[in-house]
């Protein structure tokens, strides 16, 4: 999925949960979450602390990813931001990435 990233304080951007990587031939993939006619039905993304903002997020690659953008927070501190996820098979699911929030330069 999503390992670990950093980002500085006055950075915002965007990152990719992709639940069939393989399909989606999405660089460094190494598996597909979903089976062949699956989609995400419905998702929450939060993050373990109010100090950063999911800003948007959108179901992307035929339903079958997440794009969410993030920004701001505090130098320093490691955020977790964490997605639940139901399929279209009824299946649920939580992945959790790590983002670390640098000064700017």
């Amino acid at each position: 999925m999503l390992d670990d990233k950093d980002q500085t304080v006055t950075a915002d951007l965007d990152y990719v949960l992709d639940f069939a990587g393989l399909r989606n031939a999405r660089t460094g993939a190494t598996e597909n979450y979903l089976v062949t006619g699956e989609t995400i039905a419905s998702y929450t993304v939060t993050a373990s602390d109010a100090g950063i903002t999911i800003h948007d997020t959108a179901l992307t690659d035929t339903s079958s990813s997440i794009t969410l953008w993030l920004s701001g927070g505090v130098v320093g501190v490691w955020y977790s931001i964490v997605t639940h996820i139901v399929t279209s098979a009824g299946r649920e699911d939580d992945r959790t990435f790590k983002i670390l929030i640098k000064p700017t330069y």
